[in-house]
């Protein structure tokens, strides 16, 4: 049996792949995107060219669901 990764919220809970997962262990409230751009690349041996478009729009969709919110 495997396990979902789930991100909790008052409301309910989205399922996260493993993409999600992976931003949303990073998202600690430190790290920048950038940092959390080339974290990620770096772990999948991936430029980090190719890994922002994922991580901004997976960021994107989380914000517009009011589940993560950025600082200036």
């Amino acid at each position: 049996m495997t396990h979902q990764p789930v991100l909790l919220y008052p409301e309910g809970l989205l399922e996260l792949n493993e993409t999600a997962h992976a931003i949303v262990a990073l998202c600690d409230g430190v790290r920048t995107v950038t940092q959390i751009v080339e974290s990620l690349a770096a772990e999948y041996e991936a430029q980090a060219t190719d890994v922002a478009p994922d991580v901004l729009e997976c960021l994107r969709d989380l914000r517009q669901r009011n589940l993560i919110a950025f600082e200036s």
